[in-house]
């Protein structure tokens, strides 16, 4: 029997329209020696025979159809669980990869390498068209996550590479009932365990942007309670390093919260359902350092303030903030639409008397010649030109 080098895991729920695409990417790659573990989270579309016909094609396909759906992360974990290969890496079904010899280039520096994992890059996917860089571009060598703040980034599992050995020793899996973080609690969890992480900058991936996400849908407070459970389980993965845990809540209070889950949460909750995500969510950012944070430079004033609030508790202040932050921002939303519809209506005025200008010149010149032929015409031209 052939050994198998690559497990492939493919979750599929409701992407009947891109599978075939995503099938096509994994199996023309030039690496024979692979199997695509195509798990049908009971999919309401017919993906299930799309996936059968193209296993009729190639035996590399093995199917796991599930009754129940289960969600993503039992998905990638039911996936794993009856792969075989030596290296494991994830695709979601409604991307695709773009080059052909991607897997045998990473199965042959990961080897060579001896790494536990192996990160990638790759590019968004909009209208048909690859656009911009998915992570920032990162080339390293046996890293380790204690010393290398390139790997301080918990997104993605897609850009990964993992050697199975590892992922068995340590028992690592996704945590099953959360879909929503999942893939950050994984990564971050892999990280810290691992004792060499590679990295290259090369592009393999094409992630379909997709503007019916999560992100663009209306949560329930089970929802956003869920995302900030998922945040906290990647804090305490990465507590023990105390740079790394500061970075990722500076980033998440500063960036993240501020100016998206925020915002999010005064327009889809319930003043009850608020305070309810807003006393979760303090738990999460007592752990920023006041100290720190009062030094720093880079923490807008704003987060400053929603820290210091969510300190002490005061989750009325906060509520309060955020309705001066929506308000701040509509106003400057409003102020830059008005002055840039200014800045139009000027260009607009300006190039009416540029053009009333080149009418008055044209004028000008008709009158000019006009007057010079009734001139001639009175005076004679000759006797002109003879008392020149």
């Amino acid at each position: 029997m052939t050994e198998i080098k690559v497990s492939v895991i493919i979750p599929v729920y409701n992407t009947i329209n891109y599978l075939m695409k995503c099938l096509d990417s994994v199996l023309n790659q030039s690496l024979k020696e692979i199997e695509a573990v195509v798990v049908i989270d009971a999919s309401p579309d017919n993906s299930i025979d799309v996936v059968h016909d193209y296993q009729k094609k190639d035996s590399r396909i093995k199917i796991v159809n599930k009754v129940v759906n289960e969600g993503l992360a039992a998905a990638r974990n039911s996936g794993v669980a009856v792969s075989s290969g030596d290296y494991i890496i994830h695709l979601d079904s409604d991307d695709f990869w773009i080059d052909d010899n991607m897997l045998r280039e990473l199965y042959e520096i990961a080897v060579f390498e001896g790494c536990d994992i192996l990160r990638f890059n790759g590019y968004k996917y909009e209208d048909d068209k690859l656009t911009s860089l998915i992570v920032d571009e990162v080339d390293l060598i046996n890293g380790c996550f204690d010393t290398d703040k390139e790997l301080w980034c918990y997104g993605s599992v897609f850009l990964f590479f993992f050697r199975r050995e590892f992922i068995d020793n340590n028992d690592l899996s996704f945590v099953d009932g959360i879909s929503l973080g999942e893939d950050g609690i994984f990564i971050s969890l892999a990280l810290g365990a691992a004792k060499n992480v590679s990295s290259i900058s090369k592009c393999f991936y094409a992630y379909r942007v997709n503007y019916s996400s999560m992100m663009n849908k209306k949560w329930s407070i089970d929802t956003f309670m869920e995302e900030e459970t998922s945040s906290q389980i990647i804090a305490n993965n990465i507590s023990k390093n105390e740079d790394a845990l500061y970075k990722y809540l500076f980033c998440r209070i500063n960036i993240y919260w501020l100016s998206k889950i925020s915002v999010k949460a005064k327009r889809e909750l319930s003043k009850c359902e608020r305070m309810k995500l807003y006393a979760l969510a303090r738990d999460n950012f007592i752990k920023l350092d006041t100290e720190l944070l009062s030094k720093s430079n880079l923490l807008h004033r704003r987060a400053k303030l929603l820290h210091g609030y969510f300190l002490s508790s005061d989750f009325k202040k906060v509520d309060k903030f955020i309705d001066d932050v929506n308000c701040l921002r509509l106003t400057s939303v409003f102020s830059l639409g008005f002055l840039l519809l200014c800045l139009s209506r000027t260009k607009w005025i300006f190039l009416r008397c540029f053009s009333y200008l080149n009418i008055f010149k044209k004028i000008l010149n008709k009158l000019k010649g006009m007057f010079v032929r009734i001139f001639y015409t009175f005076m004679g031209k000759d006797k002109i030109l003879n008392n020149s």
